[in-house]
C-alpha cells in the first residue's frame, strides 16, 4: 500500500474524496484542511493507487474533550496529548480493500511515537461500527457541535496498543 505524508500538489484529489465519501455532512472548505495539515504534516497522509488520490487522513494536536468544531480554524496555540483524527476518507472504489485499517493503524503508530496517549474522532454517517473494529470506544456524555450530523458519536482509543 502507498501511503505517503501530504504533499501540496494532492489537494485537487483529497477534495475529490472527500466530495465523493460525504452526503450527511457539508465538506469542509480547502482552506480549513490545509490549515489542519500545516498545523500537525506529520500526521495527515493520502493513499495513492495508480497515481491517483484515493485516501485520505487528517490529524492535528487537541487538548480537549470536547472535540472542534467543524469549519473552523484551529487556535493559535494548540496543545495537548491527544490527537484527534479529524478526517479519514476513503474513495468507494476501495472499499473492503483494508486501505482505511492500514491508514489508522499507520496513525496510531505515528501517534505512539509521538508521545500522544490517545487517539479521539468524532464517528459519522453511521461509521460508529468500522471505528470499533478499530479499537475506539464512545465517549460518553461528550457530544460533538451539530455540525458533524445527526447520530454522530465522540470516540477515543488509547495509542499504546498497535493492530499489525
Amino acid at each position: 500500500m502507498s501511503i505517503k505524508e501530504i504533499e501540496a500538489s494532492d489537494w485537487k484529489g483529497i477534495l475529490h474524496v472527500q466530495a465523493e465519501v460525504y452526503s450527511d455532512v457539508e465538506p469542509e472548505q480547502e482552506a480549513v484542511l490545509r490549515h489542519k495539515w500545516e498545523h500537525s504534516p506529520d500526521s495527515c497522509f493520502v493513499y495513492e493507487k495508480n497515481n491517483t488520490i484515493s485516501a485520505y487522513l487528517l490529524a492535528h494536536t487537541w487538548g480537549g474533550e470536547a472535540p472542534p468544531k467543524l469549519h473552523a480554524l484551529l487556535p493559535a496555540k494548540l496543545q495537548g496529548q491527544t490527537l484527534f483524527l479529524h478526517d479519514l476518507a476513503v474513495s468507494a472504489r476501495l472499499s473492503g480493500s483494508g486501505v482505511g485499517s492500514a491508514m489508522v493503524n499507520h496513525l496510531v503508530q505515528i501517534a505512539a511515537a509521538n508521545g500522544y496517549e490517545k487517539i479521539m474522532l468524532v464517528a459519522v454517517q453511521n461509521s460508529a461500527p468500522f471505528w470499533n473494529k478499530m479499537g475506539f470506544s464512545e465517549m460518553l456524555g461528550i457530544q460533538a457541535c451539530p455540525s458533524y450530523g445527526i447520530g454522530s458519536r465522540v470516540m477515543q482509543r488509547a495509542t499504546i496498543e498497535v493492530d499489525t
